[in-house]
């Protein structure tokens, strides 16, 4: 194994992830990944969740779940982990909302991620351990209820999709945040 890696170049090795059953049956032709951001809340001296976007593929955008590229994203319920209605990127300057997959039918809205609680307290774990980065996206496979796999943490998770359903400064925790490290 080690002389079949050893000469490739400019290529990146990973484990692999196999989605849950319930993220399969939203999309099977991509991972539909979690992106949940954290924020260090300066108060508590913690980290929070701020925001959770479930991303879910279509069959524009296979294998992907990219939002920007045609995916859906749907808001999490941070205490429940029930998802809201998805939508689509404002491509014409319209959002569009949909209740159900436009592809495979599969109602969205409503459906809850099994094990949300230990997958938020799981990530909440990870980002106490990086102190020095507080404010991160975290791209996440949910494997099996209450587990998941990292896909990358961002250092910009991109704040249009995070505001689609609602905007950030809602949250008082965000905007002291924000406040807290100089963004007007």
């Amino acid at each position: 194994m080690y002389e079949r890696l050893r000469d490739l170049d400019e290529y990146v090795v990973t484990g692999f992830a196999e989605q849950a059953a319930y993220a399969d049956e939203l999309f099977s032709g991509s991972a539909n990944t979690l992106r949940l951001v954290t924020m260090w809340n300066p108060e508590e001296d913690e980290p929070f969740v701020a925001r959770g976007i479930h991303r879910i593929g279509t069959r524009e955008t296979a294998p992907m779940d990219n939002w920007s590229r045609g995916g859906l994203g749907a808001e999490i319920d941070l205490a429940t982990g029930e998802l809201g209605e998805a939508v689509t990127f404002p491509f014409d300057g319209e959002l569009v909302r949909h209740e159900s997959h436009p592809d495979t039918g599969t109602r969205i809205e409503g459906t809850t991620i099994p094990g949300w609680e230990r997958i938020r307290e799981g990530l909440l774990e990870m980002a106490e351990t990086v102190p020095y980065l507080p404010y991160a996206g975290w791209d996440l496979v949910v494997t099996a209820e209450g587990k998941f796999e990292v896909v990358e943490a961002n250092g910009y998770p991109g704040v249009k999709s995070l505001q689609v359903h609602r905007p950030l400064l809602l949250d008082g925790r965000i905007r002291r945040f924000y406040t807290a490290h100089g963004v007007r």
